[in-house]
């Protein structure tokens, strides 16, 4: 590689870590969401049949 000035390379340095603590962070994080959602939308269908048996 060409000698840059130190600000180019650092740029450069700092997006290629900001990259890949992206995608660990993606990977680490795929799908957690869902769960909550799936969680929330399991007591509420629990919460549902109950008020219906009691109507």
């Amino acid at each position: 590689m060409e000698h840059f000035d130190f600000g180019v390379r650092l740029s450069i340095y700092l997006s290629g870590a900001a990259l890949f603590l992206c995608i660990a962070y993606g990977l680490f994080r795929w799908n957690k969401d869902g769960k909550e959602e799936t969680n929330a939308a399991k007591k509420w269908e629990k919460e549902e049949q109950k008020i219906n048996e009691e109507l």
